[in-house]
């Protein structure tokens, strides 16, 4: 037996060894953005590939605002700082309404704006428009066509893409917010060529403080001017940031702390390192496997790893408790039996559709093995012999005639508790911004700036087809079904741009009709000479793009193979108003994110009670089938009182509950079943008594420490199992029984 748990152990620590070779000669990629622990929406494939290229583009950069009496001294200033980064400002180009004028000229007549079409209705209208035109000397859309295009048609159009999307203008070749009363400057820096770079945790620290460097040299100088900064990147280094302070300081203090408790109670070093093999071998096992089976590792998913110290643990206590006490106790199928339910409890989570718990139950279900088959083994080992020093007894007996004196008042507590959840049952908020961890003044700032771009409340359309130019199409017809029923409505989009050949071949015919109904006559008395445009080109991608146009069209087209997919943002509507018209529209999507992940989390916490409710009814059978009736009972009411009085704490603490909690709730039934089946298996043993005591006392210390998280999937998760593992250490000793009954297991 003994030689068959050393192989066991061998044939472990060998698969580690080569997993550990394997990562260090792959590496290892860290995440730390929490949009990748988010679950996936059910858009259409195209849209779902065009978002994530277009969220590329916006993780690639960041956005500066300034503001105050010095704000142009400090936008150069700080202009001159992120050269020495290798940063780019993305810096608008200060002839750019001269390059787009040259360009759109070449299509005189292809290109009309709503407005014009309604000038060149009849002579009188276009007469009245003509001359106030001509009396505006400053509009610089007149000055820079009015040579290549008398008609004025190219300078209405420009005038008309260029105010739709006027959030930012420039002056003294710095951008504006124009629709802000302190009229900050905006600039944009481009942080790498790649936008992967932008997404690696070392790249977004590095860059984050290297920009925090930049901020702080110039609020120092210039002390009126405030400063905002927002971008994915920092997002990232926050997140990272946070989540390696708490994996060190959190793990460090549990670890620290439980091995002192084991020190006070063995009253020995020794046991210090059998526990200390434990947490060693259970930490890298479970730290491989994750590193192998997942593309990239997730801060978040090791500061849950702590937890490995509180739950791992477990086996090895009562393995080295019933070593050094007298009885000498096998618990080898006792703990082989916890290890079995506390396994298949975390194993649930990887059928969450989050990322982050797929790689949380891998890498604590790989530490959870590897602790039983270290523990496994060390029962059996004889070196233990001559480090035994023998445990505190007298103590014990005194904590097990207190846990156990008042079985009907224990029944009582619980009852009342089970009261309580039904009186005041648990809220749960499913929002997805209930999740999110960043700091207010990172979230200030991004609201702020979203302000700024005049995207606040915006709706995002998504249309694709495999043909551009029925996409333009049926990205117009979209729009003018909009613009008929809602006069006030905000549209931006792609085919304002480039609009698609059927209706720029329309407008031309149009400007025919006009200029032969001779609409153009008070043109033609200045200017005798003029004519409509003798050729017939059409504005497309190609040439548009040609002409460097990308960087107009980069927010609204996106190229996904096979598919050609737009982006409309449209303002002054509602979602009630909008979603009719875009479900009756051939291959269009309202993309809203929040939403979208709100209704798949709803879901999925439904579906998580019923996975909850019939596991409970699993492990009640398991327990009849082990024990007995009454056992089966007693166990079913501790899993259902400590899970409800869990919950209502949690409820009582943070206002609304959220699909960690429950998902802790599992985790609690597992727990609970390990106590149970200790209690149960070796009753009234001091050892028993001493072993759970220091197992709850580990557990608390590891899931006390996470409430405290900046994280609220972490601080909600620790503080639901930290007050139900309280009420499963009370309530469990319901199950001993009064003889003591020993059952081979």
């Amino acid at each position: 037996m003994k030689n068959g748990r050393s192989i066991l152990l061998i044939a472990q620590l060998v698969v580690m060894l080569i997993l550990l070779v394997f990562v260090s000669i792959n590496g290892i990629r860290f995440k730390a953005d929490l949009l990748s622990m988010l679950p996936n929406t059910e858009y259409p494939n195209a849209v779902a590939h065009a978002e994530s290229k277009l969220f590329s583009q916006a993780a690639n950069r960041i956005m500066l605002s300034f503001s105050g009496d010095a704000k142009a001294q400090a936008y150069d200033d700080m202009l001159e700082g992120i050269q020495k980064y290798g940063w780019q400002a993305q810096l608008p180009e200060s002839q750019q309404i001269e390059r787009l004028a040259a360009f759109y000229s070449q299509f005189s007549g292809a290109l009309l704006s709503e407005g014009y079409k309604r000038e060149i209705a009849s002579p009188v209208s276009f007469e009245q428009y003509f001359l106030h035109q001509l009396s505006q000397v400053s509009s610089p859309w007149i000055s820079k066509t009015i040579n290549t295009d008398p008609s004025l048609a190219t300078a209405s159009y420009l005038e008309h893409i260029l105010s739709v999307q006027a959030a930012l203008i420039l002056e003294n070749g710095r951008l504006v917010a124009a629709n802000s009363p302190e009229k900050p400057l905006v600039l944009f820096i481009a942080l790498s060529a790649d936008p992967k770079d932008s997404q690696g945790v070392n790249f977004s620290i590095k860059t984050a403080n290297e920009l925090s460097s930049l901020t702080n040299m110039l609020a120092a100088k210039y002390a009126s001017v405030k400063i905002d900064a927002s971008g994915m990147v920092l997002h990232t280094a926050e997140n990272a940031a946070n989540a390696k302070w708490e994996m060190n300081v959190f793990g460090g203090l549990s670890l620290t702390l439980t091995l002192l408790i084991v020190i006070w109670a063995f009253r020995s070093l020794a046991p210090v390192l059998w526990l200390s093999f434990t947490i060693a071998n259970a930490f890298v096992f479970g730290f491989c496997i994750v590193a192998v089976t997942f593309d990239a590792v997730h801060f978040i998913t090791l500061v849950f790893g702590v937890t490995l110290i509180g739950v791992g643990v477990d086996y090895c206590l009562h393995v080295l408790t019933n070593r050094y006490s007298k009885d000498k106790i096998s618990v080898g199928k006792t703990i082989f039996f916890a290890f079995i339910t506390t396994f298949l409890c975390y194993s649930l989570l990887f059928f969450t559709p989050l990322l982050i718990l797929k790689q949380v139950a891998v890498f604590v279900s790989a530490g959870l093995f590897a602790a039983f088959v270290a523990s496994f083994w060390i029962e059996k080992t004889s070196s233990l012999s001559w480090v035994n020093r023998g445990i505190r007894p007298r103590n014990c007996e005194r904590l097990l005639k207190l846990l156990t004196q008042t079985p009907r008042l224990n029944v009582a507590f619980g009852g009342l508790i089970l009261i309580l959840f039904i009186v005041k049952t648990p809220v749960f908020d499913d929002n997805i911004a209930m999740l999110n961890a960043s700091s207010t003044s990172l979230t200030e700032a991004q609201s702020y700036h979203h302000q700024l771009l005049g995207q606040q409340g915006k709706i995002r359309v998504f249309l694709y087809e495999q043909s551009l130019q029925s996409l333009l199409k049926n990205e117009e017809g979209l729009a003018d079904k909009l613009t008929r029923e809602f006069s006030n409505i905000e549209l931006v989009k792609l085919s304002d741009w480039i609009p698609s050949t059927r209706n720029q071949a329309a407008n031309r015919q149009l400007q025919q009709h006009a200029y032969h109904s001779d609409v153009y006559e008070p043109l033609l008395q200045l200017s005798p000479n003029f004519k409509l445009a003798a050729n017939n080109d059409l504005v497309t991608l190609n040439n548009f793009v040609a002409a460097n146009g990308s960087d107009y069209i980069a927010r609204y087209y996106v190229d996904v193979e096979p598919f050609h997919v737009s982006v409309l943002e449209i303002g002054n509507i509602s979602l009630s108003q909008l979603r009719p018209i875009v479900e009756n529209t051939h291959n269009a999507v309202i993309f809203d994110k929040q939403s979208a992940l709100t209704e798949v989390l709803k879901s999925f916490r439904k579906q998580m009670t019923y996975w909850l409710l019939g596991a409970i009814a699993l492990i009640s059978i398991l327990l009849w089938a082990r024990f007995d009736w009454s056992t089966m009972l007693k166990s079913l009411f501790v899993i259902v009182v400590s899970i409800s009085g869990a919950l209502v704490a949690s409820s009582l603490y943070q206002h609304s509950l959220n699909i960690f909690n429950l998902l802790s709730a599992i985790l609690l039934m597992g727990l609970a079943v390990d106590y149970l089946i200790f209690h149960r298996e070796h009753p009234k043993t001091n050892a028993n008594i001493l072993a759970i005591t220091l197992s709850a006392l580990s557990s608390l210390l590891v899931f006390g420490m996470l409430a405290f998280s900046q994280t609220p999937a972490i601080y909600s998760f620790g503080i639901t199992v930290t007050a139900g593992l309280i009420l499963i250490y009370l309530l469990a000793p319901l199950v001993i029984k009064e003889e003591n009954e020993q059952r081979s297991i």
